[in-house]
């Protein structure tokens, strides 16, 4: 930076107030600023080509306006208004608007020391304040100021006046709060329509219907009416901009009159459907068992010698049980208008029992005899046929799995679909057949899939009951017995 001159003129911070208070504009500054004006009074804003004589701002565009002290000299105040026009223009570019010139101007008169609460006192979202710390006769020292919601900004600019304007934007283009979204456009106001005998039409709010008395409304510049019984022919609700009406109409007919009862709108909320959710489900199950039991094989021969072998024979069945399942789900809805795709993380348990047509071998018995040959040959055979007992089953599962809902939505309050489903499973199994002895085991490596089918709706409060098919599968571990099921019922969530 350039060292300033020798020759400076003072600047004290009543004179600058001063100033500041003549320079006020919202992004300009007005010309005749080196008019003197009686203590105690401002400086009425004269017309400029960059001010707008009525307030730009509006409640839903944040506000800014920007202050520039001047001089009083004409040669160095030109440089200065398009310093503050071009500030004010980059302003209303991020899509702020004006504060009333007529409130800064109130709000300086009032505490003209205490510009750096100026801005809050205004409700302004940012205030652009270019002071002059010092001046020579060709170069000036600007404090600049940016005021936000975030905090405060400050920088210094030393710069002969032919450069006043290109080094402010420079200083404050980079201290200048982010562009504000557009407010949105204007959504017309629905009314309802009421038409009269006579053929004219009332666009208005209806606010009671009294079948054979009275129909109540509000009309457009908000006064209530009365309109009689025997006046009104048609009521259309909800008349938009564009002359079509929604879901139910009233006409006056014949018969009884009867007053309109408009359909039960979608209220529901997704957010709240969805979430931790109380699940369970009631199955029919067609279930199968296998498992290898100990098989005796015994030899006796003449000579009273015994000989027993030992093997493993298949045994099992099927049969048909009861499932019920409880647990939580944790569902995740989607933005109807994003997309349709539902997910959820499951952990449950449940109880299975079921009643198996069991089917075994039972022990062999060969006795060895002779018939005149010196190979002994079988003389008598016992045992070793399949039979057939009722085994009863018990599992308790653990369930640990994932589901994603393939569908759509209907009018934004109803999803359609069906659910996909896997999980983990490690069961604690037992079984009894008939006489013989119990079968337990704890399976680890049980998994699951099911399926659902059916809807969710938003406005349903509770759990809501679809179609579920589901089928298990727990392997064989170590010899101990697999199980099979294939289940058919409902679930809530």
């Amino acid at each position: 930076m350039q060292s300033t001159p020798a020759f400076r003129k003072p600047y004290t911070l009543a004179s600058r107030a001063r100033w500041l208070a003549v320079g006020v504009g919202l992004g300009c500054v007005p010309s005749a600023l080196h008019a003197q004006t009686p203590p105690g009074q401002l400086p009425p804003v004269p017309p400029s080509a960059a001010v707008s004589s009525t307030p730009t701002a509006t409640a839903s565009r944040p506000q800014s306006f920007v202050l520039v002290a001047m001089t009083g000299e004409e040669a160095v105040d030109q440089h200065l208004r398009a310093t503050a026009d071009e500030l004010h223009r980059r302003l209303g570019a991020r899509g702020f608007a004006d504060v009333d010139p007529a409130k800064v101007s109130q709000g300086i008169a009032a505490d003209p020391s205490a510009l750096g609460t100026l801005r809050s006192r205004l409700g302004a979202a940012c205030m652009v304040r270019v002071d002059i710390a010092s001046r020579t006769a060709d170069h000036m020292t600007l404090a600049i100021t940016v005021q936000t919601d975030a905090g405060e900004k400050t920088a210094a600019v030393y710069a002969a006046y032919g450069e006043i304007l290109a080094k402010v934007i420079e200083a404050v283009e980079p201290m200048l709060p982010p562009a504000v979204a557009a407010p949105p456009p204007a959504v017309p106001v629905a009314l309802d329509r009421v038409v009269l005998n006579n053929g004219t039409s009332i666009d208005c709010t209806v606010l009671g219907v009294e079948p054979g008395n009275a129909v109540l409304v509000r009309t457009r510049d908000g006064q209530q009416r009365t309109l009689a019984w025997g006046e009104v022919a048609q009521i259309l609700p909800r008349h938009a901009a564009g002359g079509s009406t929604a879901g139910w109409s009233w006409t006056k007919g014949g018969g009884e009159d009867r007053r309109p009862e408009p359909p039960a709108q979608p209220s529901g909320d997704w957010d709240k459907r969805g979430g931790s959710l109380l699940t369970f489900d009631v199955q029919a199950q067609l279930a199968g068992m296998l498992v290898k039991l100990e098989h005796p094989y015994r030899i006796q021969y003449p000579d009273g010698q015994k000989m027993q072998l030992t093997g493993m024979s298949p045994s099992g069945g099927g049969g048909g049980g009861l499932a019920v399942h409880v647990g939580f789900l944790q569902l995740f809805l989607p933005n109807p208008e994003e997309h349709n795709a539902l997910w959820g993380l499951s952990l449950g348990t449940g109880l299975e029992v079921a009643a198996i047509a069991f089917g075994y071998r039972t022990d062999s018995l060969n006795i060895v005899g002779q018939y005149g040959s010196t190979h002994p040959q079988p003389d008598q055979q016992e045992g070793g046929e399949t039979r057939w007992t009722t085994a009863y089953s018990l599992h308790l599962p653990l369930i640990v799995g994932g589901q994603v809902g393939l569908g759509h939505f209907e009018s934004g309050r109803s999803w359609h679909g069906m659910v996909l489903g896997l999980a983990w499973r490690p069961t604690y199994t037992y079984a009894k057949p008939g006489d013989l002895e119990a079968i337990s085991s704890f399976n680890y490596l049980g998994v699951g899939l099911h399926l659902d089918v059916g809807s969710i709706d938003a406005t349903h409060d509770g759990p809501e009951g679809n179609f579920r098919v589901s089928a298990v599968f727990l392997p064989t571990i170590d010899d101990h017995a697999s199980y099979a099921s294939l289940g058919f019922g409902a679930v809530w969530y």
